[in-house]
């Protein structure tokens, strides 16, 4: 709070007490004048003179144009020097990753936050038969995703009561 009091200036407790801090720092600064148009004006004159550096100007034409350029087998050549792959590496060159041990799939139904209403209505979409009316598809979907609603809450029950009964079971 001390290093930056004006980012909790508005706590209740030491809001206050902060402010106040604030104000009394700012009254040991001596007043600075405003800058004039003069002034201004003084900075954009400078920024004007100040040389401006062009990367491709100053650093990458450095060849003079009576320079003869670089042959394309000789660039060829050069980039086969620094960017050269080991041969004993280059069949696994780019490849991915192949895992020691298989890697198991995850069951991602008793995960808390997922809309199991929304996966239930796809699912049920992309099972539902093609070549049927629009209301005779829209009365079919609504009834298997009550009815998969209603295994769910069915097999929720049927686990709750089996939880019941084991810690019914274990009490000492």
């Amino acid at each position: 709070m001390a290093a930056a009091p004006h980012r909790h200036d508005h706590d209740e407790v030491h809001g206050p007490t902060l402010m106040e801090q604030q104000r009394r720092a700012h009254a040991l600064n001596p007043a600075s004048p405003l800058p004039t148009h003069d002034d201004v004006e003084a900075v954009f004159e400078r920024l004007k003179q100040r040389e401006k550096t062009n990367v491709l100007r100053d650093i990458a034409n450095q060849t003079s144009p009576n320079q003869q350029v670089t042959s394309s087998e000789d660039a060829v050549r050069l980039g086969e020097g620094m960017f050269s792959v080991d041969p004993t590496q280059l069949e696994h060159y780019g490849a991915r990753t192949v895992p020691s041990l298989p890697i198991a799939s995850v069951d991602r139904s008793p995960r808390t936050g997922e809309d199991t209403a929304l996966t239930d209505r796809i699912q049920v979409a992309s099972d539902t038969p093609k070549g049927l009316d629009d209301d005779a598809i829209e009365i079919l979907e609504a009834i298997e995703v009550r009815q998969r609603q209603n295994e769910r809450q069915a097999l929720k029950r049927a686990l709750e009561d089996a939880k019941n009964l084991v810690d019914d079971d274990l009490d000492f």
